[in-house]
């Protein structure tokens, strides 16, 4: 029997209370957490490219257009070109565009790699290339594009503009 000094009858109940408990009870249960993250399709391109100044009959060496893509679809991108015809122009200056080889993550469809490919005035945009069934790295996919201008046709002197429209259209 246990003996309490100084402790009268309710103190001594207590303590037996407490130690009469024994272990602590617990509970859980669990919660799912959802959430659906959108979709993340960024193009980047220079603003733009000067080929400097042309003779009538002379072609550009070609530009560096280096384009960047990032994308969190799983079903990847198409990447394509377009531009509208030269200001000032009664007759069009010729646009082509190179898709090294090396810089596809995927395989061309309408222009060969490494070969300048024609790029058509207000006509359908030119399916450059894709990436299927997979995302991009955080850092997006690097496409180092190259663009020729030429063989400038006999054409008013002065400056001459045409924008080139590149698209990357989630699959």
């Amino acid at each position: 029997m246990l003996k309490y000094r100084g402790i009268g009858a309710i103190g001594a109940a207590a303590v037996i209370a407490v130690a009469a408990a024994g272990p602590a009870t617990a509970a859980s249960d669990d919660t799912t957490l959802s959430t659906s993250v959108n979709t993340r399709l960024v193009l980047s391109a220079p603003a733009s490219v000067d080929f400097g100044a042309l003779d009538v009959g002379g072609t550009s060496d070609v530009k560096n257009v280096p384009v960047n893509v990032v994308s969190n679809d799983s079903q990847g991108y198409q990447l394509s070109v377009a531009r509208t015809v030269f200001t000032r122009s009664d007759r069009d200056i010729p646009v082509s565009v190179l898709v090294p080889k090396a810089s596809l993550p995927n395989t061309a469809t309408d222009a060969d790699p490494d070969v300048p490919t024609a790029v058509p005035a207000s006509g359908p945009a030119l399916n450059l290339s894709n990436r299927t069934s997979s995302i991009t790295a955080e850092s997006g996919d690097n496409w180092a594009l190259g663009m020729r201008l030429g063989p400038v046709p006999f054409t008013q002197d002065g400056g001459h503009t045409s924008t080139v429209t590149l698209t990357a259209v989630g699959l």
